[in-house]
């Protein structure tokens, strides 16, 4: 009696300071490579007023609520919600972040919209 096999691909997130890599281990169908995507490190606090003004549905992102009331804006156009300062500090602690957390999720999030899509 054999038993049918499952295939689960390997997936990669990597949260760097400069942007967020991941990949789904789905390979593309032309060349055999697997497929790469990635966003912008910055995970900017947004409120509902604020996307208002930015008519979010047209933004490439989601919001992430991490904590309570708290939301964080993640994608590949967050840099346009980050306001005039472009500082940003890491701190030993980061990894423990609220905006790590968001940026680690919205990659999560981008994997399993594209399993579902495949």
């Amino acid at each position: 009696m054999s038993t049918p096999s499952t295939h689960l691909p390997a997936i990669a997130i990597d949260v760097g300071f400069f942007s967020v890599k991941y990949t789904t281990g789905l390979r593309e169908r032309r060349n055999g490579a697997i497929h790469v995507e990635m966003f912008p490190s910055v995970a900017p606090r947004v409120s509902a007023t604020m996307l208002d003004a930015y008519a979010a549905d047209a933004l490439d992102g989601l919001v992430i609520e991490v904590e309570p009331g708290v939301r964080h804006f993640v994608g590949k156009d967050a840099p346009n919600l980050m306001g005039t300062s472009g500082a940003r500090a890491v701190t030993s602690g980061y990894c423990l972040s609220s905006d790590y957390k968001a940026l680690f999720l919205g990659a999560l999030y981008q994997v399993a919209k594209e399993h579902s899509a495949g």
